[in-house]
């Protein structure tokens, strides 16, 4: 048996999602808009995606995202690296929703360009504790364990949703960059 770890049940990750319609300007620092504005879209990338924090998402640039069609369907394809090297990360298209909403903040990007980046341009090692506050203005930092969710907690709750909407362990190993083992264990649940 492997230990659960934290993640959004669906109904605690629809409430964080409209929680985060308001939250993200509901300051007065113009720094901490850029900060929460990134952190929405950074939080609905990797819950859309199973993409892992900070390894795999700091060092992301432009050029490493596409978007393709097959059998008459859009997706999104990620080169990331990190933890267990490169990999192609293959997600549903309404994740380009996100990514447009990056890139609408910056007069121009260049393929060069790293995607996570604040409206400023400056990049930023702060999400965790940004996300931590937002979990807590939430009143969704604990889960039902009395466990405290991390931004990790994300890509637990993509592969819980994978699992449950049928998805073949062999294509989720793969995509997520993990063996079928470390799925089974700790998602049996």
């Amino acid at each position: 048996k492997g230990k659960r770890r934290p993640y959004f049940t669906q109904q605690e990750y629809q409430e964080l999602f409209r929680y985060m319609r308001t939250w993200y300007y509901d300051t007065n620092k113009q720094s901490s808009v850029e900060m929460r504005e990134l952190l929405r879209d950074y939080v609905l990338i990797l819950v859309n995606t199973g993409m892992r924090p900070g390894t795999e998402t700091y060092n992301l640039k432009w050029k490493q995202v596409e978007e393709f069609e097959k059998n008459n369907v859009k997706f999104m394809r990620f080169w990331v690296s990190g933890k267990t090297g490169e990999r192609e990360l293959i997600a549903r298209h309404n994740v380009r929703r996100y990514l447009d909403r990056i890139k609408s903040r910056f007069k121009k990007v260049k393929p060069t360009d790293y995607v996570f980046r604040l409206k400023s341009g400056k990049r930023t090692y702060s999400m965790n504790a940004t996300f931590e506050e937002l979990l807590k203005d939430a009143n969704l930092l604990k889960d039902k364990h009395d466990t405290n969710r991390t931004l990790y907690s994300l890509r637990h709750t993509y592969a819980t949703f994978q699992i449950l909407n049928g998805v073949d362990y062999h294509a989720l190993s793969v995509n997520m960059g993990t063996s079928i083992s470390m799925l089974e264990k700790p998602y049996s649940h």
